[in-house]
C-alpha cells in the first residue's frame, strides 16, 4: 500500500508539472510575440522544446525528427497565427491572440500526449488545418522564393498522413506519406494562384484560407478510405460513409457559394 501511495502521489506531482511546464512554455511564446514583437524568439522556443529529439544517438535523429514533425507544424502554425491575430487593431486582437495560446497549451497539455489511432487522428487533423492555414495566409511573402511554399505544404501533408498510417501496420508509410505530401503539395501549388480568404470579426488582417479547411476535409477523406480497406469493412458502413459524403459536401458547397470570399 505505500508504494501505491508512493506512485500515485508522484504521478500526481508528474502531472501538476507537466501541466505547469506547458502552461508556462506557452505563455513565453505569447510573450515573445505580444511583448517582444519577435517572431523568431517564439520559433527558436518551439525548437529548444525539441532538445531531446537530440538527446541520443545521431543515427536516431532522423526517426525522431519524423516523430516529432506533427508537433513541430502545430507549435509554428500557432506561433504563425499568434503573429498573424496581433494585426487585428485593437483590444480584439490581443484577446484573439491570448484565445489562440489558450488553445496551443491545450494542445501540449491535453491532445498531444493522448495515443492510439483515434488520437492520431485529431492530431494530424490539427497539423494539417493549422499548417496549412498558416503557410497559404503568408504565402504571398514568399513569392520571391520558388516553391518554398510548396516544400512546407508537402511536409505538411507527408507528417500529418504518416503519423496516422504509423498507428497501423502499414508497410508502405513512406510512400503513401509522400504521396499525400504531393497531393497537398499541388493543391497549393493550384490554390496559390488565387487564395480565397474567410474573414474574422469583419477584420480584414485576419482570414482562413478556404484551401486550409479543404485540404483537412480531403485528409479526413484519405483517412477514412483507408481505414475501411484496413479493416475490410464497406466504405458504405455509417462509420466510414457519414464523415466521406459530409467532407464531400462540404468541398462542393464552399466551391460552388463560399467562393466570391475576400482573395489573400
Amino acid at each position: 500500500m505505500d508504494i501505491l501511495g508512493k506512485l500515485k502521489g508522484r504521478n500526481i506531482t508528474s502531472s501538476i508539472l507537466h501541466i505547469l511546464f506547458n502552461a508556462v512554455f506557452a505563455t513565453m511564446v505569447f510573450l515573445a510575440i505580444n511583448i517582444g514583437g519577435q517572431i523568431e524568439v517564439a520559433l527558436i522556443l518551439i525548437l529548444v522544446s525539441k532538445w531531446r529529439i537530440f538527446a541520443v544517438r545521431s543515427r536516431y535523429w532522423g526517426v525522431n525528427i519524423l516523430a516529432n514533425l506533427v508537433d513541430i507544424v502545430v507549435g509554428f502554425g500557432m506561433v504563425g497565427l499568434i503573429y498573424l491575430a496581433g494585426a487585428i487593431q485593437g483590444q480584439l486582437g490581443f484577446w484573439t491572440q491570448i484565445f489562440i495560446t489558450l488553445l496551443y497549451a491545450t494542445w501540449l497539455i491535453v491532445i498531444k500526449p493522448l495515443s492510439g489511432k483515434k488520437a492520431a487522428r485529431i492530431q494530424s487533423g490539427i497539423s494539417l488545418f493549422v499548417g496549412t492555414w498558416v503557410v497559404m495566409a503568408v504565402a504571398h511573402n514568399f513569392s520571391s522564393i520558388p516553391f518554398l511554399v510548396e516544400l512546407l505544404l508537402f511536409i505538411i501533408g507527408y507528417s500529418s498522413a504518416r503519423h496516422v498510417l504509423s498507428t497501423h501496420k502499414e508497410e508502405q508509410v513512406q510512400i503513401l506519406s509522400l504521396i499525400f505530401g504531393l497531393i497537398v503539395a499541388e493543391i497549393g501549388w493550384l490554390a496559390s494562384h488565387w487564395t480565397i480568404g474567410y474573414e474574422f470579426y469583419l477584420s480584414s488582417a485576419f482570414k482562413l484560407p478556404q484551401v486550409a479547411i479543404i485540404v483537412t476535409l480531403l485528409g479526413l477523406i484519405s483517412e477514412r478510405f483507408y481505414s475501411s480497406t484496413r479493416t475490410g469493412r464497406s466504405i458504405w458502413s455509417s462509420e466510414y460513409s457519414a464523415p466521406v459524403l459530409f467532407s464531400v459536401l462540404a468541398i462542393i458547397v464552399m466551391l460552388i457559394y463560399f467562393s466570391s470570399a475576400v482573395s489573400i
